[in-house]
C-alpha cells in the first residue's frame, strides 16, 4: 500500500491539534512537521522517537511538492510564502483562518484544492440548523459568543494585530457560520462597545432582509468553555442552536447526548474530527474558500469603518 505525505506547517496550538487528529484518522500516512523555531524542532525530534511524526526543513525549498496535504497552520503574515511555493495544484491545502492569501488568489475562478479551517461549520447542531432553514428568508438573529478567555492580553503575533483581535479571532468565527447556515453574505453595519469586557456588531445579509446581532463577551466568569450559539427568526418560528442542542420553539429537537456516530475524537469534540474527514474525503473546496473569503473582507470593511472598536 502507498503511504500519504503530510505535512504541517507551523507546530503552535492549532498544528498540534491537527498533528493529533491526523495521527488517529491517516492511519497509513507519514506526518511531517516544519516549524522555525528551535525549541519546537527539538520538540519534534523527540516526538519522532515514539509517533510517525518526523521533522522536515522546508525553510528554503522554493518547491514544496511531494506532500499529498499541507496545513498551514503558521502565522497570517507567512501564509502567502508558504502558498506561492506548492506549485503542486493537486495537493489539498488546509489553511488555518485568519486567511492572508486573497492577494494571489484569482477571484473569479477559485481554486478547488484550499479548504478554511473554520470548525463551527461542523457542529451537529449547527448543521442540522442550516438543513432545517434550507434557505428560507429570515427576519431576525441573536448570535453570540461568550469566553473566559481575557482576549486583551493576546501574545505573539496576535499582540495589537487586527488579525489577533477579538473580532477577528472569535467574531470571524461567527460571522462565517451565519453566512453558513443562512447561505448568504453578511456585512458588519456598525459596532459598539456598551459594556465591560463586551463588543456588540450589528450585521446585515447582503440579498435578504435580515439584521443580526453578534455578541462577543470575554473574559466572562460565568462559563467554563466557551459558548457559541445562534438563535434566528423566521416568520412565526424561533430556531436555537449550539455546541450541545437544537431547538425549535423551546422544544430540543437535538441533544448532545444523543449523538450514536462513533467519531474519533481529540480533546477538541466531535466537530474538529468531522472537519478533518471532510477535508481528507473531498476534492473541491471553493465553497468554503468563497465563505472564507466573504468574512475576510466583511471584517477589514468593518475595521476601516470602526477602528476604534476592534480590541
Amino acid at each position: 500500500m502507498i503511504k500519504n505525505k503530510t505535512l504541517i506547517i507551523g507546530f503552535g496550538r492549532m498544528g498540534i491539534s491537527h498533528a493529533s487528529q491526523l495521527g488517529l484518522i491517516l492511519r497509513n500516512s507519514d506526518i511531517y512537521v516544519y516549524d522555525p523555531s528551535f525549541k519546537v524542532k527539538v520538540l519534534i525530534i523527540v516526538l519522532s522517537l515514539f509517533t510517525r511524526i518526523r521533522y522536515t526543513n522546508i525553510g528554503t525549498k522554493s518547491d514544496m511538492s511531494g506532500f499529498d496535504h499541507i496545513f498551514i497552520t503558521s502565522p497570517p503574515k507567512y501564509q502567502e510564502n508558504y502558498f506561492n511555493r506548492i506549485k503542486d495544484k493537486n495537493t489539498k491545502i488546509f489553511v488555518e483562518k485568519p486567511i492572508n492569501i486573497q492577494n494571489i488568489l484569482n477571484l473569479n475562478e477559485l481554486p478547488k484544492n484550499i479548504y478554511v479551517g473554520y470548525v463551527m461549520q461542523h457542529v451537529e447542531a449547527f448543521m442540522l440548523l442550516k438543513k432545517v432553514l434550507n434557505g428560507r428568508n429570515c427576519s431576525s438573529a441573536y448570535i453570540l459568543m461568550e469566553t473566559n478567555s481575557d482576549l486583551t492580553n493576546a501574545h505573539g503575533w496576535r499582540a495589537n494585530s487586527f488579525d489577533g483581535s477579538i473580532v477577528s479571532e472569535y467574531g470571524s468565527h461567527m460571522l462565517n457560520l451565519f453566512s453558513f447556515i443562512t447561505e448568504q453574505e453578511c456585512l458588519i453595519k456598525s459596532s459598539r462597545i456598551d459594556k465591560k469586557n463586551q463588543i456588540d456588531l450589528d450585521l446585515e445579509l447582503k440579498s435578504q432582509l435580515t439584521t443580526g446581532l453578534l455578541v462577543l463577551k470575554y473574559n466572562s466568569k460565568n462559563v467554563r468553555k466557551t459558548n457559541y450559539s445562534v438563535k434566528i427568526r423566521c416568520d412565526d418560528d424561533i430556531f436555537e442552536a449550539d455546541l450541545y442542542s437544537f431547538k425549535i420553539n423551546g422544544v430540543t429537537k437535538f441533544e448532545l447526548s444523543q449523538e450514536k456516530s462513533k467519531t474519533n475524537t481529540y480533546l477538541r469534540g466531535a466537530e474538529f474530527s468531522r472537519q478533518m474527514e471532510n477535508f481528507l474525503d473531498n476534492n473541491n473546496f471553493s465553497e468554503s474558500l468563497r465563505l472564507a473569503l466573504s468574512t475576510k473582507e466583511a471584517l477589514y470593511d468593518y475595521k476601516k469603518k470602526f477602528d476604534n472598536t476592534w480590541r
